[in-house]
């Protein structure tokens, strides 16, 4: 009994750690989004570019969705509206509401604003599910979240101090509240539906949500640009930060719960400093040096489960 046991907790600790590290892989992923997505900017419209690229992602999942998705289907049809919501929140409402403040608001703001999708996360985590956070966990929320603003501010409280927030910044807020409650969701999603199936069903129904918008961003808005340079982040963003990034962040909610995988997305400024400095070519200075390991030993900090936590 006791060995029985014993296997049962690797297996779980096992499989946790699998959970967390595609997290942070689709945590990656989504950090070039922001990179692509403001490069985009001024080719397509914001409803446009979600067309085109659930549009894109629905017809490369196709055929590998096929056969799981005529075995899932009872069970997809008996839960469509779940799948709808899912696909509202998770794909149409959370990259509509990106891209559009992208265009009205600065980096900056976006980063700060981006943190609080954790934040809402474990906070619907408490009051829906009853899940305490513990005393651990929020210590290593504070210094992850420490390191976040180190990051932002490049060490000068004056970068904090003189931000000036606009009407894109509520815009930003409305994809964390979006992308929050599509991640507490998942956790309900019915058994007997498969990753392929769902995430061909998620890109589909929202190319199908976003088309009245986009026809009026035709309509009204100036010509979409296509050239090779918008190709390729089209590409990207189908592939990467729709197929892969949702795929992975999905495994994660199922092996290591919401409570867990959303302290992982506060790692998206780290992935982004690093980046802007690879491709971008920025300089290492001190801070960053000091941001990434306060980063770094917050989720650490956040991640490990006191003996005395339990779920209510």
């Amino acid at each position: 009994m006791t060995n029985n046991i014993k296997q049962k907790d690797a297996k779980f600790t096992t499989s946790v750690a699998f959970g967390i590290i595609c997290a942070f892989l689709a945590t990656l992923v989504w950090s070039g989004n922001f990179i692509a997505g403001r490069a985009l900017a001024p080719s397509l419209s914001p409803m446009i570019l979600v067309l085109l690229r659930c549009t894109l992602a629905s017809l490369i999942m196709l055929p590998l969705a096929w056969r799981p998705l005529k075995a899932d289907w009872p069970v997809i049809r008996a839960n469509l509206r779940f799948c709808a919501l899912l696909s509202l929140l998770g794909i149409t409402g959370a990259n509509v509401f990106v891209y559009m403040a992208a265009h009205s608001t600065s980096a900056v703001n976006l980063s700060i604003i981006s943190i609080c999708t954790p934040l809402c996360i474990l906070l619907l985590t408490r009051i829906f599910f009853a899940e305490r956070l513990g005393l651990t966990r929020i210590i290593g929320l504070c210094i992850t979240i420490s390191g976040v603003l180190v990051l932002i501010s490049r060490g000068e409280a004056a970068v904090l101090l003189n931000l000036h927030f606009q009407s894109g910044d509520l815009l930003m807020f409305g994809n964390v509240l979006s992308f929050a409650v599509y991640t507490l969701l998942l956790r309900k999603l019915p058994r007997g539906i498969s990753l392929p199936s769902l995430l061909f069903m998620l890109m589909a129904m929202g190319g199908l949500f976003v088309i009245p918008g986009a026809i009026w961003e035709f309509v009204a808005g100036p010509p979409p640009v296509f050239n090779w340079a918008v190709f390729g982040g089209i590409v990207y963003v189908s592939l990467g930060s729709s197929l892969l990034a949702y795929g992975l962040w999905n495994i994660g909610i199922e092996r290591a719960g919401s409570a867990r995988t959303s302290i992982v997305y506060y790692s998206m400024p780290l992935f982004c400093g690093i980046e802007a400095i690879i491709i971008l070519n920025e300089p290492v200075t001190l801070m960053h040096t000091i941001s990434i390991t306060l980063i770094i030993a917050g989720l650490f900090t956040a991640m490990r489960t006191p003996k005395s936590a339990k779920k209510l």
